[in-house]
């Protein structure tokens, strides 16, 4: 196994004994924003990571600006395939009861609206995707039916999927720029 692979394991080990170590706590919804803070840090530190190795080998003349944003993105692409499976096991095996309170709350909020008749007239009139003939446990059914729909696992896994990959090209760019226009001077 390649120095590159061992490190890029490594901070995935470092995540999950992080956000494993925030769920024994009981404070894993308190460590959401860290765990995320910490995500984007540890692609961050790959791609760097990923181009030192590579300048150790070649230098600035060998290669060229694309060739180290592809370097980038195939190590970050790595950990971040990973971390994905990883939130998806999380999220439905670990720690179902977060997935639970999600729909819970958004039924929560439904019931809210609808608790009343005036409001929910008001809504079928403000919404037109309501059917008129809708009643209020149709409606509520309905939400609660969108809300697991929206929280299934592969929405989880293909929205997080999607949004680390982006993130992961913006920073690869970013960090071409500079550790060519800075380190490498």
């Amino acid at each position: 196994m390649n120095r590159l692979r061992q490190l890029i394991l490594t901070f995935i080990l470092l995540w999950i004994t992080v956000k494993m170590a925030f769920f024994f706590t009981g404070s894993a919804l308190e460590g959401q924003f860290y765990m995320v803070m910490l995500n984007l840090f540890f692609i961050l530190m790959v791609e760097f990571i990923a181009l030192r190795l590579k300048y150790k080998e070649f230098t600035l003349q060998q290669s060229n600006f694309l060739d180290d944003i592809k370097t980038c993105i195939r190590a970050a692409a790595s950990y971040v395939i990973i971390i994905v499976v990883f939130i998806v096991a999380y999220y439905y095996l670990i720690h179902p009861e977060l997935y639970d309170n999600k729909i819970t709350a958004t039924v929560d909020v439904v019931k809210e609206q609808v608790s009343t008749t005036e409001l929910f007239d008001q809504l079928k009139r403000d919404d037109m995707s309501i059917p008129p003939e809708t009643t209020p446990d149709e409606y509520i059914a309905n939400a609660k039916e969108n809300a697991e729909r929206l929280f299934g696992w592969w929405f989880i896994a293909g929205g997080s999927l999607l949004l680390l990959i982006a993130v992961s090209i913006f920073n690869s760019v970013f960090v071409t720029l500079l550790y060519r226009k800075v380190l490498l001077k």
